[in-house]
């Protein structure tokens, strides 16, 4: 079945999960001090949590309850995997108002607000869930004064975000909503993640690496890359106009995020061309053997090496563009 449209979706969902997620958050805390010389430590705490085999079992029973809500039935469903933290300190300016879908997410897409700690009044942020204001989300003309002008629209008690007690906010990608000014004196934190249809083509995001439904199992389970756990070969460009640091970084990173099993690397010899590569295109082999190579972007290569790793058996994963060559 299609999914309910934002103005139908009740706002606010009871679950007997948030006490229980908002406890071992608290705990985790415990005594840290919510200040912005605390930041870091406090974006720790979060990720750490995220990290909790205990808090992972808990976020995909809660979510798998919001998309039997959400969608009637969560099959074909995806699950953000890691949530999105959110820290606002007293006198401290959020996000700008805006909906989800202008950055990426699709319109099948529902974003959870799960409030931790001081939610209140003056720090929260408001949302237009039944889109009272008559924005027209169709409309392809944008500007930074909308923007001003919306601001003072939304920002009134009744948009308000102020979920009862155990209960989380859920709303659609085309919601608009924003979180001006902390006009208090304490520090909210609260978290957030989407849930989509993992076949959303309005979507921009890696929606492949969501936790995806298994029905089998009625659970949210991992998605894996094809080269995950496999060896690959790290291939750095060493190009004039491209920073070596930064391939590193990116393709060191893409690696840990998607299991990628680094065997071999190898630097280009830049001052004839691309020689290495074009060996390897060519049968030559390294030391290990490898399913496949990583290298920063799909950029770093010409038409012609691109059209004969296309017409080739060699994998080639670009992590700029997040796919295979």
């Amino acid at each position: 079945m299609s999914s309910p449209s934002a103005r139908k979706l009740k706002p606010y969902i009871y679950s007997n999960f948030i006490p229980l997620i908002q406890k071992k958050f608290l705990c985790n805390l415990g005594k840290t001090k919510l200040v912005k010389q605390n930041l870091h430590i406090i974006k720790k705490i979060f990720f750490d949590t995220f990290l909790d085999e205990a808090f992972i079992n808990l976020y995909k029973s809660f979510a798998k309850d919001i998309s039997t809500i959400a969608y009637d039935d969560p099959k074909d469903t995806c699950l953000q995997v890691t949530p999105t933290p959110r820290v606002s300190f007293g006198g401290s300016h959020g996000t700008s108002i805006h909906t989800d879908y202008w950055y990426g997410h699709g319109k099948s897409a529902f974003t959870v607000w799960v409030p931790i700690l001081n939610c209140i009044s003056g720090s929260t942020f408001y949302s237009d869930h039944y889109n009272e204001l008559g924005f027209d989300h169709k409309s392809k003309e944008f500007s930074i004064d909308l923007l001003n002008n919306l601001t003072p629209r939304i920002s009134q008690d009744k948009y308000k975000v102020l979920p009862p007690e155990s209960s989380c906010y859920i709303f659609n990608s085309l919601t608009l909503h924003g979180s001006p000014l902390n006009t208090t004196s304490k520090t909210r934190l609260s978290f957030d993640f989407r849930i989509s249809k993992k076949d959303d083509d309005t979507s921009s995001k890696d929606l492949k690496n969501y936790f995806q439904y298994d029905y089998e199992s009625q659970n949210y389970v991992s998605s894996y890359h094809p080269l995950f756990k496999k060896s690959v070969l790290k291939y750095v460009s060493n190009a004039y106009d491209k920073s070596s640091f930064v391939e590193n970084i990116c393709i060191n990173a893409t690696a840990e995020k998607y299991g990628f099993l680094i065997s071999d690397q190898e630097g280009e010899i830049m001052r004839y061309g691309n020689p290495v590569f074009e060996a390897i295109l060519n049968g030559y082999s390294l030391s290990k053997k490898y399913s496949g190579i990583v290298v920063f972007s799909s950029t770093i290569f010409s038409n012609q090496i691109i059209k004969r790793i296309k017409s080739s058996n060699i994998k080639v994963w670009a992590c700029l563009e997040n796919k295979f060559i």
